[in-house]
Formats: structure tokens, sequence, C-alpha cells
């Protein structure tokens, strides 16, 4: 989840700025790192509670009960967590074609926001995952920037 929040985090900011016409990335990344903080606090309460309701004492050494109640709270925490997670990420709204859409509507407003070679990425994933060879997106002119990287190859 971690690996892929940071992506989202930028469709996100994308798909706002495709809507308002205001960047406000900052706003997002502020509000990544505050929910990160939540996310810290909760997991550091999450093992005092697993603890407490897995009958540990402090300065006993546990018995086998309350190492397998360990054990079972812990993970059944992470899994949990993780199955929270997955449900996040399946719901997320932005498809791959809104956030190609949100892109369009950017550069039009600014064409220096997106890069050529963002430009060239998104179509080459359109032609990959449109599934039909002869997709518009297929034969995509080469920029000056990538025809003068390809000479220098």
């Amino acid at each position: 989840i971690w690996l892929m929040l940071d992506s989202m985090i930028g469709d996100v900011a994308k798909d706002d700025e495709a809507r308002s016409g205001s960047p406000r990335e900052g706003l997002f990344g502020a509000a990544k790192s505050f929910m990160f903080k939540l996310a810290v606090a909760a997991a550091s309460l999450g093992g005092a509670f697993a603890l407490g309701i897995s009958g540990f004492e402090e300065r006993v050494e546990p018995t086998q009960d309350v190492q397998l109640n360990l054990r079972v709270t812990y993970i059944g925490l992470q899994a949990l967590g993780v199955i929270v997670a997955m449900a996040a990420v399946a719901m997320f709204p932005i498809t791959r074609r809104q956030a190609a859409e949100n892109e369009a509507i950017i550069e039009e407003r600014d064409p220096r926001r997106t890069s050529s070679t963002t430009r060239d990425l998104s179509c080459y994933w359109a032609a990959l995952t449109s599934g039909d060879p002869k997709s518009e997106h297929v034969s995509v002119a080469p920029t000056e920037r990538s025809s003068r990287a390809t000479r220098l190859l």
C-alpha cells in the first residue's frame, strides 16, 4: 500500500487540478504526511491494545496461552489492516482513462505543465492497454528531445 500511495496521491492531485484549475500538490502532500502520522499513532495504540487483551503482564514470563494470544492478535490486526487497505485500493475512483483525461485537461490549460516524456509514456501505455495494434496512440510522433536521445544511443 505504501508503495502505491504516492502514485495514487499524484493521481488525486492531478484530478483536483483538472477540476479546480489550481495546482495544489503541496496540500495533498501535507495531508498524506498528516495521515501517516495518524497511522503511526494508531499502530502504536493497536500494539498496546493487543498486549492488553492478550493477557501479557510486564516482568512476568508469558505462558503458552499468552504467546498464542499475542500471535493471533498481532496477525489478526495486520490482516485486518491489509484487507482494509486492499478495499481502499479497489475502490479508488480514478481510472487510467480518467488520469489521461486529467493530464490532457491540464496540458490544454498550460502546455508547460506536462512534459513531452509524460505524453509519450501516456500514449505508449494507452497503446499497450487498448489491445488494438492500430490504435491512434501507437503512432506517436517522437518529440525532438526523444529523437535526440535516440541519436545519442
